[in-house]
């Protein structure tokens, strides 16, 4: 009974075993071996039949050979020879049923391996015995048995080539002559097996699988600098070869720099590869920030990795690759685009510096007036102050090694660098500009001319309107719609901001007739593929130099720009005295802050035209910047209502009508009007009004937000009615 108890417990624990939850790792094939030999031991006991009441001690010595399928290495096909020794215990005659049966059996097994050194799983055999009984007669007798049998295998490998195996197992045997029937019956037994096992260990060394080969790696220099861009770009290519007679399955292919990585980055990952196909891959990599703290030049090898299925067993191989990295100051000029990786906006000792130069000049700004011109006149004036100069590089110029096609290594020095040493040659200076332009909100370029770099920056103002910002509208670059001042970056220090945008505006149309030859680069846009370099937090002990003196120059420069601007209009004006110029005199006048002389401007319009209404309008304006905001109030209602009386309720004039009414009673504290001339005004042009949305937002602004809007925002003036 307690044989019956153990078989019954073995067969449910391998049951569970064998349909249990499967590994990631195919360990029947990995450690598949060909054949195998074993011999074994077995103790059987009657279970059921054997009617001649005589009790037997039953073993069985036999011989098995077994084969695994290299497709189906679970499913085991198996040979058994051997001979079952029965022993009569009977105490009257205890030798006349002694016999011996010599058999054959054919089957198969069905086997599952949970690791390298454990199986389990059943099989299933049929065959023939001789049985022979030497003492039934004076001579021997004998018969023939077919023969079932089931078996439960726990298997135990020490090392590949042996395994031992505990099996406990069901035999039927059934005599084919009638006279033997008493031996006819189920027997259980217990048994041991020991196997060798042919084949190689794959986990040994000699066994190590090398199907594929590594060639044609190719890693030009790297870039500190390009941190960003290897991420998605290729910094090098490899082919790998199956060089196997089978196809490879689930390839994936790493590339690992220890020390500058924090995990392999996965390059590509490939489905299959047939024997005997190549194929090329580019190689990406995700590199921390240990990447910056490199100096000079750094011989590095890193690893590329390959793990794929070879016959259902998991095999990787490596490759070393070595390189050398370039610190986070290098680049190679094969694509001018990479500048925008040392514009560091983010950087907060240079957010630090542009603060100081915006409150610096925040009484001297002029309200209506184009802002970013104003700010990137303060930041240059702010360098030119703490002593920044334009200084060739000795060693390799930029109009040298930015022509050059060869494999020659610029060096770019930080924005934060530039503003400590205080020197830098053209690449230097302009992106120490754009970033400083950039932490003020300012949209930035670069330009590129033939041995040459410098900077440009969006004003935001409409091309059509190019008089605003300059009358010569040679000297701004139109692009999309926008204006944009290409700036001469390398006479800072020695020059006017002035002379420096003049001289940019001349270097670009310079070469109108060979558009080829210059080439204009929205950081933004080159952002996208050279994202800027991850620098580390610190205090760089800078100097911000003295802020009476950054006003006054910035004041002296808007002084000249005024007077250019207006000199345009004044001419205008005589040269044809409309009532269209005046308003647009008074509108510039005004815009440049000279509210009297504006006014004076609007008047004289007036007395051209009295039902004139966009001088009205823009007189209100006046009322408004000098807070008079009932007057104000009343100037733009009684415009209002000639407009609503002409019929021009839906006009444009309108819309400036009613935003401005808006935004007047927006000052006096009364929102309920500010919200609803707001709306009227959008319900006019949604489009336009768009940016004013805060005039509707009564419940959501503080009084100090509400205070703040008013003065961020321009008064608009109505250049002309519809």
């Amino acid at each position: 009974m307690k044989r019956i108890s153990a078989f019954i417990l073995i067969i449910v624990l391998c049951t569970g075993l064998l349909y249990g939850e499967s590994s990631k790792i195919n360990y029947n094939s990995y450690y598949r071996s060909p054949l195998s030999l074993g011999v074994s031991y077995t103790s059987f006991s009657p279970l059921s039949g054997f009617d001649s009441g005589t009790p037997y001690s039953i073993f069985d010595l036999s011989a098995n050979v077994r084969y695994t399928p290299q497709s189906i290495p679970w499913l085991q096909p198996e040979i058994i020879g051997g001979m079952t020794k029965f022993d009569s215990q009977n105490s009257v005659d205890a030798l006349t049923w002694d016999s011996s049966n010599y058999f054959g059996m054919a089957g198969v097994r069905f086997i599952r391996r949970s690791s390298k050194t454990f199986e389990f799983g059943f099989g299933l055999n049929a065959g023939i015995a001789q049985g022979v009984y030497k003492n039934l007669s004076d001579e021997a007798a004998g018969t023939i048995y077919a023969l079932g049998q089931g078996t439960v295998y726990l298997g135990l490998s020490p090392s590949y080539n042996m395994a031992l195996e505990l099996a406990p197992a069901i035999r039927y045997q059934h005599s084919t002559d009638p006279k033997f029937t008493e031996m006819n019956g189920f027997l259980l037994g217990i048994g041991g097996t020991l196997s060798f096992r042919f084949g190689k260990d794959p986990d040994s060394p000699d066994a190590a699988v090398k199907s594929i080969r590594f060639k044609n790696l190719q890693i030009d220099p790297l870039f500190a600098a390009m941190q960003n861009y290897y991420r998605k770009n290729p910094l090098g290519t490899v082919t790998i070869e199956n060089t196997d007679r089978v196809a490879l399955k689930d390839l994936t292919v790493s590339f690992y720099q220890s020390g500058y990585m924090d995990a392999p980055t996965i390059v590509q990952q490939i489905d299959e590869l047939k024997k005997g196909e190549s194929m090329d891959v580019p190689l990406t990599a995700l590199f921390n920030k240990e990447i910056f703290l490199t100096e000079g030049i750094t011989p590095l090898s890193g690893e590329i990795k390959v793990s794929y299925m070879y016959n259902n067993r998991p095999v990787e191989q490596s490759y070393p690759a070595s390189y050398d990295l370039y610190d986070k100051t290098s680049l190679i000029w094969d694509d001018d685009r990479k500048v925008a990786s040392f514009i560091t906006p983010s950087d907060s000792a240079l957010q630090n510096y542009s603060s100081f130069i915006r409150k610096s000049c925040k009484d001297d700004l002029i309200p209506n007036y184009n802002d970013r011109l104003q700010g990137a006149i303060q930041i240059y004036q702010a360098l030119k102050e703490i002593g920044i100069i334009y200084q060739v590089d000795p060693q390799q110029p930029f109009a040298t090694v930015s022509d050059s096609k060869s494999m020659v290594v610029d060096s770019i020095s930080l924005p934060r660098t530039t503003l400590n040493k205080l020197t830098g040659d053209c690449d230097d200076l302009t992106v120490l500009y754009l970033s400083l332009l950039e932490t003020i909100g300012i949209e930035t370029a670069f330009i590129t001319i033939p041995g040459h770099i410098y900077t440009a920056f969006n004003t935001g103002e409409d091309s059509r309107s190019f008089g605003k910002i300059n009358p010569d509208r040679t000297k701004t670059i139109d692009i999309d719609g926008k204006l944009w001042i290409p700036l001469e970056i390398t006479l800072i220090g020695k020059s006017s901001f002035m002379n420096a945008w003049n001289k940019g505006a001349e270097e670009w149309k310079s070469l109108e007739e060979s558009p080829e030859k210059r080439q204009i680069y929205i950081t933004a846009d080159a952002r996208q593929t050279y994202r800027p370099i991850g620098l580390t937090e610190k205090d760089l002990g800078l100097q911000y130099g003295n802020a009476e003196y950054i006003s006054k120059a910035f004041s002296d420069e808007m002084e000249d720009i005024s007077n250019l601007i207006l000199t345009a209009f004044y001419q205008k004006v005589e040269a044809r005295p409309s009532k269209q110029n005046y308003n647009r005199l008074g509108i510039a006048l005004a815009g440049f802050n000279k509210l009297s002389k504006a006014e004076k401007a609007f008047r004289e319009a007036i007395k051209l035209d009295k039902n004139y209404l966009s001088p009205r309008v823009n007189i209100s304006n006046l009322k408004y910047l000098n807070k008079d905001y009932s007057g104000a109030a009343g100037e733009l209602d009684s415009v209002r209502s000639i407009l609503e009386k002409s019929g021009k309720g839906r006009s444009n004039s309108a819309m400036v009508t009613n935003l401005n009414l808006s935004k007047v009673y927006y000052a006096m504290k009364d929102y309920t009007k500010a919200e609803d001339y707001y709306k009227l005004a959008q319900s006019i042009s949604p489009e336009k009004t768009e940016g004013y949305a805060y005039l509707a937002s009564i419940a959501s602004n503080s009084e100090g937000s509400r205070a703040a809007e008013v003065i961020e925002d321009q008064i608009i003036f109505l250049d002309d009615e519809e």
